[in-house]
């Protein structure tokens, strides 16, 4: 399993993950204050990538660190910073190689997934450069030997062609040695718009996530007016049907009173000898 060293430099943060592996990595994490960045002489065997929260007012002095651990540029650094203060990061941060800059927006489970990518790339990264080691390595064996076999070959004519053929396979080697850098530096340029493209999409998503979150609130919003307008509205009826039963007796009591007037009126009516009302 290979290993893979996360420096995490902060003001006394900690790590958000607890990266153990990643895939066939194994992960190892050190947590460093920003102060101790200049002293750090990474191992150039395993993988290294820096993980630097900076906080709210360190723009200047993110910068300045960074400008003095210049052991650290053939490295990935990954730079967290506050959301108001990204543009101000990457207005000074520019002609930085090897350094991705997100804000602290970011939501946690697309982090992870970027510094895994980045991980990733880092191994692919390092596996094309011990090739590239090797191969100039092999050129300056094979430089060695043609000055060998010039010198040797020089004195004897009845060998010249022995070396012209030497020489031919000598070019078609160089030409074959720079497609190979070509396509190992078209390789490294297409992992680096990989991850800058990874990057502004997680920060899209993450715009998108703000967007429905807000789209979500206004209409529960929206369904308690609506509930509320109901509940008043019930309210109301309720207190109508209160007043048409107080109504509906007092129409009732009043026919009542109607009743026993006209049967004391004929009673009194009958007394005097008085004919009834006709009904």
């Amino acid at each position: 399993m290979y290993t893979v060293k996360i420096w995490h430099i902060s003001s006394g943060r900690k790590f958000p993950f607890d990266f153990q592996s990643v895939g066939r990595f194994q992960v190892q994490l050190e947590e460093l204050s920003p102060e101790k960045m200049p002293e750090i002489s990474p191992d150039p065997s395993i993988i290294h990538l820096f993980c630097i929260q900076g906080e709210s007012g360190q723009a200047d002095y993110i910068r300045g660190i960074l400008e003095k651990s210049a052991d650290l540029i053939p490295y990935l650094r990954v730079l967290i910073v506050p959301e108001n203060e990204y543009q101000d990061h990457l207005l000074g941060l520019q002609g930085n190689v090897r350094l991705v800059l997100i804000d602290d927006s970011i939501r946690s489970d697309n982090l992870r997934l970027l510094l895994e990518t980045l991980i990733n790339n880092e191994y692919y990264r390092a596996i094309i450069q011990t090739f590239a080691r090797d191969l100039r390595g092999q050129s300056r064996a094979f430089d060695g030997f043609r000055n060998l076999a010039s010198k040797e070959l020089a004195q004897s004519k009845e060998e010249s062609a022995a070396f012209q053929r030497l020489l031919d396979y000598e070019s078609s080697y160089r030409d074959f040695e720079g497609k190979v850098e070509k396509a190992m530096q078209e390789a490294l340029a297409l992992k680096d718009r990989e991850v800058v493209e990874l990057t502004s999409k997680m920060q899209a998503m993450e715009r998108l996530s703000e967007f429905r979150d807000k789209e979500l609130k206004d209409a529960k919003e929206t369904l308690d007016a609506a509930q509320r307008a109901l509940d008043l509205s019930r309210t109301e009826n309720m207190e109508r049907e209160k007043i048409i039963d107080a109504l509906q007796r007092l129409n009732i009591y009043t026919d009542q009173e109607v009743v026993e007037l006209f049967k004391e009126n004929e009673e009194l009516r009958k007394k005097l000898g008085m004919p009834p009302r006709e009904a």
